[in-house]
This record gives C-alpha cells, sequence and structure tokens, in this order.
C-alpha cells in the first residue's frame, strides 16, 4: 500500500543550491514549502536524540513546538501568510502533544513520524516539501520515519562552495577549515546514502540546474511525483537566475594555490558525488 505520507526532501552541503531549487518548488501552488526546520539535524536539535533513546518524550515536545515558531516565521518570511495562521493557535501544539502521549507505546520513530505529518496535514495542499541542507547526512532516518520518502541532494564544485562560504558569517572560516568540514559532509552523506532504497534518491548538480533549469527543474518535480503545468514550469525556470548561482566565482575570490588544495583534497569525494549524478 502507498505511504500516506511521501515525504520530499531536498539537501547537500551548505552553498551548494539547495535553497535555488526549494524556492522555485514552493512557488508551485499545490506545495507547501518547509525552510530549513532542521528535523533530521545532529547539531543542538532533538528528534534524531529521541529517535536514538537519548532524550525523552519531554525534549521532543519541545522540538517540535520550537519547529512551529520557526515555521510560522519562515511562512511569514516567504510572503506566505495563510501557511503562518493554519499554524497558529492552539490546534497545532494539541496535536503533536497528542501523537507524544503514544510514546509509550508506539516505537520511536513513529512518534516523530506522526508529529511530522500531523504538522504537514494541518499545513493542508497537497504535496510537502522540506529542505535542510543536513537532511544527506541523515538520509537513513529520514526513510525510518517516511519510508517512501523521495530525497534530492544538490552538489556543487567545492571550490565555489567555499568561495561562498567566505561571504556567509557562518560556516568554516577559511579555506583549511572548509576542507574539514566539506569532507566531513559528504563523507556522512555517503554513510547515509546506503540506507535508502535506490529510486528514493536523486542527485543533481547545481550548475546544470542553473544552465538547464527547465530540464532539471521538471526532473526533479518527476522524481518527487508532483504534477504540473507548463507554464508553472517555464515561469519557475525562467527565475532561476545565473548571476545568483556565481558558477565559477572561485576564480575571482580564491588564489590558485587554495583552487589546487581543494582540488587536491575534496576532489576525489566530490567526483564519487558527481558519478551518482541523475541523467
Amino acid at each position: 500500500m502507498a505511504d500516506p505520507f511521501p515525504w520530499r526532501a531536498i539537501g547537500g552541503c551548505g552553498r551548494c543550491g539547495t535553497s535555488l531549487l526549494a524556492e522555485r518548488i514552493a512557488t508551485h501552488p499545490d506545495v507547501v514549502y518547509f525552510q530549513e526546520p532542521f528535523w533530521f539535524c545532529n547539531r543542538n536539535r532533538k528528534v534524531l536524540a529521541y529517535m536514538r533513546g537519548q532524550v525523552g518524550p519531554d525534549e521532543l515536545r519541545k522540538e517540535m513546538e520550537r519547529s512551529l515558531r520557526n515555521l510560522r516565521a519562515g511562512f511569514e518570511q516567504q510572503g506566505d501568510l495563510e501557511m503562518r495562521e493554519r499554524l497558529e493557535g492552539q490546534l497545532p501544539a494539541t496535536v503533536i502533544r497528542q501523537a507524544i502521549d503514544l510514546a509509550g507505546l508506539w516505537p520511536r520513530h513513529w512518534v516523530v513520524r506522526l508529529c511530522l505529518a500531523r504538522i504537514a496535514i494541518i499545513a493542508g495542499r497537497r504535496y510537502w516539501v522540506e529542505k535542510s541542507p543536513h537532511n544527506v547526512r541523515n538520509a537513513d532516518w529520514i526513510v525510518k520515519v517516511f519510508p517512501a520518502a523521495r530525497i534530492v541532494h544538490v552538489i556543487r564544485e567545492p571550490k565555489d562552495i567555499c568561495a561562498s562560504l567566505l561571504h556567509q558569517d557562518w560556516g568554516p572560516p577559511g579555506p583549511y577549515e572548509f576542507v574539514s568540514w566539506y569532507r566531513q559532509v559528504m563523507t556522512e552523506a555517503l554513510r547515509a546514502r546506503q540506507g535508502v532504497p535506490d529510486g528514493q534518491y536523486m542527485v543533481i548538480e547545481m550548475e546544470t540546474l542553473v544552465r538547464q533549469a527547465h530540464v532539471e527543474l521538471g526532473r526533479v518535480m518527476r522524481f518527487f511525483g508532483i504534477e504540473y503545468e507548463g507554464e508553472w514550469l517555464d515561469a519557475a525556470a525562467s527565475w532561476i537566475d545565473p548571476n545568483r548561482a556565481h558558477i565559477g566565482r572561485a576564480k575571482g575570490d580564491l588564489t590558485p594555490g587554495t583552487c589546487e588544495y581543494i582540488d587536491a583534497t575534496c576532489g576525489g569525494l566530490y567526483r564519487t558525488w558527481r558519478g551518482m549524478v541523475d541523467g
């Protein structure tokens, strides 16, 4: 029987183009876009800790309530006031408490499933898409909660990721720290990928998404099982701006020596992931 909660997740190394993809899909009228709730994140989050038996139901409840606050703020930032209003009031918090009350009766991952599914049901609309970079590091946990989940992993040239991060106020502060960070993220993603059934994990390149926006966005939508009109695809693809993507920015932002160092230390891992690109 088909899973009634076909979760759709987007992830990747930070600054790799996940927002570029997710924000276009979010324009679909039947899509609810959960922007970076970090439900499947290791750092400072309690959902995975609960499923691993490291914290109890009360910590999960607090985490879900935090998620609701962040989701409301995210929908307001997106300008989706309808979604913000749906997640306000007592109903969302009440259904989460009801789900967590079953913690002593159900396996932990099923309690998490019930919490997230109830949030999605209250949000409404036909399709649910959730984007958090950490999804690829814990893809195996996602399919434990949602066995029919579909996961899209966006990859990008490591040198350009490093150059982009230098303009941010988070993440590794320099090229040498970047190499350690990138290798950890992408190695953990490789491990997690082994726990996802074939056919439920898609790898795409940000560079191809930008250069062939119409084709790539259509492939992702079909992989996610989201029906769309041709006019919507034309409009959504037209908004993928090559100037925003900054393809090849490493040439201007990093020294030749730094580029060579990143190629030497990250190139092999990057090529491994490129070998998994669909299409």
